[in-house]
């Protein structure tokens, strides 16, 4: 094809793409303006910009909170920030799918295999935040490192290095997608011969550099930023090498699960072809590093589930890697893919978004007739009404979930909410506390949390109101909210994040 036919082909993908993306937005924001677990997370952590909040690293948040000084606190600013990201993240599996392939078709064509991915293309809209810029920055540097490669310029190596530090600082384990990069990186030439350059070191800098404060916070709060380590404990009763099989089995279930249906797709679609004719093969240094990539994580996962036997995984802890393989499967078969083939693909992905975007919101349309219930259903901006008449200038509202504290958020409630694990990262003046609880399924607070108050300082009253609001598509179903005052039994708890 002529450049002026694959510009014209490319302006028209990007913008079907965009176009995509915000017809996401627009049916999450007309859909509820409630939010789900890690989205209500965000919604407490940025009503203050601090160096860490605890167990995920903070640049997720950082973001989101510059979002929010633009479209206010809402699930417009939440959407919005995460459909910008997936596009994104679509792009980049654009550009690194015609980089290889030398074709707009083959850059088309590995962005659209994302679509096979239930992790991106339904659980990232969903609920997903910090994996979704992780996985970004995963092909970010995969892009970058074949940049620095064919050009070994200062640019480069900065370019480099920078994305390595902010993909640090969008999850933790991104450390494996870089680690395994690198690694895969030096088992070739091109690679070795970019890497093994004093450059290569000014980059790392450059990453540890971008990373340095957040580590510093970490240091000095290790019980905030260690608290969800638990979940690698072992369980009462289980061996450490029953939990290291466990594990393992858990994490090749997992894997399965999210690259799987791209996998088996494109399998169907090489499986007793030849290489067409006349199709250019794709550059073999991208593919081949990123096959020898997937196998060092792999090695890596194994040991390190073998040395701290650890049973307990996540798929969500796997997407930044995981992403590369719908480009990997895209470049690797381009070569032997008619244009039938690549024309079923297409359809094949376009159905996929076409259903994504008709259940993802039918899944709470029709959920009283399907008997489901979700956070998206609970009606807090129409509960926020009416617990505004007790809120002062000087009350902070101490909810016990998340869900609840980022929905009250939202809802414009007009006070510092937060949990009892961000009580002391988020500022506040703590001298009027206003305990909230979802009296629906508790009507008295549970002796677990009435524990948590305790360190804290602080004593529930007694005197107890509730109030109750009918949930979105559930006409039947009421949601009450019940809310005391707290005591405090010592001065006031200061962040220790300043």
């Amino acid at each position: 094809m002529s450049q002026a036919s694959d510009s014209n082909r490319t302006r028209w993908f990007i913008a079907t793409l965009a176009a995509y993306f915000c017809l996401q937005l627009a049916v999450r924001v007309a859909l509820s303006p409630s939010t789900h677990l890690d989205e209500s997370e965000q919604a407490v952590l940025t009503q203050s910009l601090q160096w860490g909040y605890g167990p995920q690293p903070p640049l997720y948040t950082w973001i989101q909170w510059a979002v929010f000084t633009v479209t206010g606190p809402g699930v417009l600013g939440l959407s919005l920030l995460k459909n910008a990201l997936l596009f994104m993240l679509c792009l980049a599996a654009f550009a690194l799918g015609r980089r290889a392939t030398g074709a707009v078709d083959g850059g088309i064509l590995a962005a659209l295999a994302l679509a096979f991915m239930p992790d991106l293309v339904w659980e990232a809209q969903r609920d997903l935040t910090h994996s979704v810029l992780a996985a970004l920055f995963g092909l970010a540097a995969v892009g970058a490192l074949v940049r620095m490669c064919d050009r070994r310029r200062w640019s480069d190596y900065l370019l480099f290095g920078l994305i390595l530090g902010l993909g640090c600082l969008s999850k933790y384990n991104f450390a494996l997608v870089a680690i395994s990069l690198i690694a895969a990186a030096l088992t070739l030439p091109e690679g070795r011969r970019a890497l093994w350059d004093k450059r290569l070191l000014v980059a790392l800098a450059l990453a540890a550099l971008v990373i340095a404060p957040h580590v510093i916070w970490v240091r000095t709060h290790l019980d905030l930023a260690s608290a969800s380590a638990d979940k690698f404990k072992l369980a009462e009763g289980v061996t450490p090498w029953a939990a290291t099989l466990k594990g393992l089995t858990k994490a090749l279930t997992l894997t399965l699960g999210i690259v799987g249906p791209t996998a088996l797709i494109f399998s169907l679609m090489v499986i007793g072809t030849k290489r067409s004719a006349g199709a250019p093969e794709p550059q073999p240094f991208m593919p081949r590093m990123l096959l020898r990539m997937l196998l060092v994580a792999a090695l890596l996962v194994v040991a390190g589930a073998v040395l701290f036997h650890t049973a307990n995984f996540r798929g969500r802890w796997f997407l930044p890697l995981l992403v590369a393989v719908p480009v990997l499967a895209s470049i690797m078969a381009w070569p032997r893919l008619s244009q039938p083939r690549i024309r079923v693909l297409r359809t094949l992905a376009l159905v996929v978004v076409a259903m994504v975007t008709v259940l993802l919101p039918a899944r709470i349309v029709f959920a009283e007739r399907l008997k489901r219930f979700e956070p998206l259903h609970q009606p807090y901006a129409r509960l926020a009404p009416q617990l505004s008449p007790l809120i002062h200038s000087n009350t902070v509202v101490l909810a016990t979930t998340k869900v609840i504290a980022g929905n009250l958020r939202l809802a414009g409630l007009g006070a510092v909410v937060v949990t009892p694990d961000t009580w002391t990262v988020m500022p506040h003046p703590g001298t009027d506390v206003l305990v909230v609880w979802d009296a629906t399924r508790q009507d008295e607070l549970q002796a677990r949390f009435l524990e948590m108050l305790e360190p804290l300082g602080l004593q529930l009253e007694p005197a107890t109101r509730k109030f109750e609001a009918p949930c979105y598509y559930h006409s039947s179903t009421m949601m009450e909210l019940a809310c005391a005052r707290a005591a405090s039994s010592q001065p006031p708890a200061v962040s220790r994040t300043h």
